[in-house]
């Protein structure tokens, strides 16, 4: 007896309780494929639009797999079996035969059918399982490589982070430094501003001494703290000549005269006093004492 692989019922005569779909074909057609199964033509053709369903429309539909070797075919055989129902026996609601023999090789048959099914999607399991095999094996390669892109970016920011750490750093050190020699401009501005006040306070003090439209232009004038004391060496005697007598005098009344003012009367006697020479005479029967100091007498400081 034989059986369909798909619905493992009987091509001759399916029961109504182990193949409805087929039993509904008052035909009882039965097609064959190229490889050489038979099925149930009812069977074999909803196989082949739910393997259409099942690829989203993409495949032929005159080209499917065979459910028990999975090999392609585009045409079915049509075959007609003529069986005599007598020689079948009594079969009960779960489809065994009455006979015992009868009975079991049934069984082993119907069994037979079903391994080779499963067998049948055991392989296309497994065909299935290498290439999501290998889908996941690209995708781990890439993973990988995504990771190793994701390590060396890691790298170059740890990198940029440094950096930029020390550049921080860096600046807060020279806005310090700034600070620092901003405030140091500060104080040699104020410096410089008391400074220039106090150059001008002492040019307006002192701005009269210039005065002098007798002073020599190569001559420099003292400086406001002029000593007398410092004229006083050019001064000495000469025992005998009387020739300059004439200088030595006036020079005389006009160092006593300043004697005690103002630093412009001083600057206006020094450069009489520089013209002297080195000693200068006076007659013996005149002495001009200024103070300590007389002109017949060397004065030592």
């Amino acid at each position: 007896m034989y059986y369909c692989s798909i619905c493992i019922c009987s091509l001759a005569w399916p029961p109504r309780n182990e193949c409805d779909d087929a039993a509904a074909d008052p035909d009882n057609k039965i097609a064959a494929t190229p490889c050489g199964h038979v099925f149930h033509d009812f069977c074999i053709r909803k196989w082949m639009s739910n393997q259409c369903g099942d690829d989203g429309g993409n495949r032929d539909q005159d080209q499917s797999n065979c459910p028990y070797c999975r090999k392609e075919f585009r045409t079915l055989n049509q075959i007609f079996l003529s069986t005599d129902e007598s020689s079948l026996g009594s079969s009960g609601a779960d489809g065994k035969l009455g006979g015992s023999d009868k009975g079991r090789s049934w069984n082993v048959t119907n069994l037979m059918a079903k391994l080779r099914l499963r067998e049948g999607e055991l392989n296309s399991l497994r065909d299935s399982n290498t290439n999501v095999s290998m889908r996941c094996s690209k995708l781990m390669q890439g993973l990988q490589s995504c990771q190793r892109k994701l390590n060396y970016q890691l790298q170059v920011t740890g990198s940029f982070a440094a950096e930029n750490s020390r550049l921080k750093q860096l600046v807060k050190a020279t806005a310090h430094e700034r600070d620092h020699l901003q405030n140091q401009v500060k104080m040699v501005t104020l410096r410089n501003q008391k400074l220039l006040a106090e150059l001008s306070e002492q040019e307006n003090k002192f701005g009269k001494t210039r005065k002098n439209k007798n002073l020599s232009p190569g001559v420099t004038p003292t400086p406001p703290k002029f000593k007398v004391a410092k004229m006083r060496p050019a001064l000495s005697h000469y025992p005998t000549s009387n020739d300059r007598s004439a200088r030595c005098y006036p020079s005389e009344i006009a160092i006593g005269r300043v004697s005690g003012s103002s630093p412009a009367a001083m600057n206006n006697l020094y450069p009489e006093v520089e013209a002297l020479p080195s000693t200068v005479l006076r007659p013996n029967i005149q002495p001009a004492l200024f103070g300590n100091f007389s002109c017949n007498q060397p004065y030592n400081l």
